[in-house]
């Protein structure tokens, strides 16, 4: 005996879709595709990413310039001749690779950087 063969079972063929007319537009065939974008791809704002990088290049030059300016006065206050401005030069490098390393990371996890306020849900405005 030969048993009819459901849709469900493996080996059966699917149904077909009735066919369509070549000139009735369906609702699929109004839009053409898009497709979506990725998370990686998506930025929140296009014209923040410099702005963000070019802070982190500033806090980066300026922590070197102040350690390093602390360190010679230091050496004229102390005496201590090349070591003081040595010393908060390399201070100024490494808090600076520090923030640079903490912005990255930021970054790269998609939040926003310590210090920035967060943006409102979309909606209606509340008043």
């Amino acid at each position: 005996m030969s048993e009819a063969k459901t849709p469900s079972e493996p080996g059966s063929t699917p149904p077909t879709a009735p066919a369509r007319d070549a000139g009735s537009a369906g609702p699929l065939a109004t839009k053409p595709y898009r497709r979506p974008v990725l998370p990686w791809e998506r930025a929140a704002d296009p014209g923040q990413g410099w702005a963000r990088w070019a802070s982190v290049g500033l806090e980066f030059g300026l922590s070197v310039a102040l350690c390093t300016w602390g360190g010679w006065w230091l050496d004229g206050r102390m005496g201590w001749s090349p070591w003081g401005t040595l010393a908060g030069a390399m201070l100024g490098v490494a808090s600076g690779l520090y923030l640079l390393v903490k912005a990255a990371l930021a970054g790269e996890r998609g939040t926003p950087p310590a210090g920035t306020p967060p943006k409102a849900p979309p909606g209606p405005p509340h008043g």
